[in-house]
């Protein structure tokens, strides 16, 4: 329906290019692998609900060139409904206390709740001896608890120094070159 076909890997590096935290004008180009991603009922601090199921992505970003160096570097993340985008992106709540974010999608012809919740470790730099270079990573944990069976949640990256995203779903300025896509299913 959108066009959208191409998506990231378990496990696969792949280029990813983006603004530095402290000059958008610049850009920087690090790594970025989907380490895991797992189906389960539940799991330390994502609880059960009935009738659901959590989908969990664990990833790392690594930063190695001298604009990430001189200027830091910020993921760029996005998340959306591979089968309705416009409802996904059109209702959003966010519970402080809970960390999670509400979305809707439509399963089998009914709007229900999906829930995302995300954990984000950035360090600081260090010498990695094995790739012999100076680096700053991170590693994230995106969990989506979707209705069991549900493989429509995509999650991904895009490049915010070549795409202004403001106001748009990602169909309207959805380029392969410039998007890192993983979908849950």
């Amino acid at each position: 329906k959108y066009g959208i076909t191409e998506f990231m890997e378990v496990g696969v590096v792949y280029p990813y290019t983006t603004f530095t935290n402290r000059n958008e004008s610049l850009a920087t180009t690090g790594e970025l692998i989907i380490d895991s991603y797992e189906i389960v009922e539940s799991a330390e601090g994502f609880p059960a609900k009935e009738g659901y199921e959590w989908r969990i992505i664990k990833g790392s970003a690594y930063f190695f060139d001298y604009n990430a160096r001189k200027n830091g570097w910020w993921l760029h993340y996005c998340y959306e409904d591979y089968y309705d985008i416009d409802l996904y992106d059109d209702f959003y709540e966010y519970d402080e206390e809970t960390e999670i974010t509400t979305r809707m999608i439509s399963y089998h012809g009914e709007e229900m709740p999906c829930y995302l919740k995300e954990i984000w470790d950035l360090t600081s730099w260090h010498y990695d001896k094995d790739k012999g270079r100076k680096e700053s990573y991170g590693t994230f944990t995106r969990a989506w608890q979707v209705p069991i069976g549900y493989d429509g949640i995509v999650a991904g990256f895009f490049n915010n120094h070549a795409i202004d995203w403001e106001d748009y779903h990602l169909y309207e300025i959805y380029d392969p070159e410039y998007f890192w896509l993983f979908r849950l299913n």
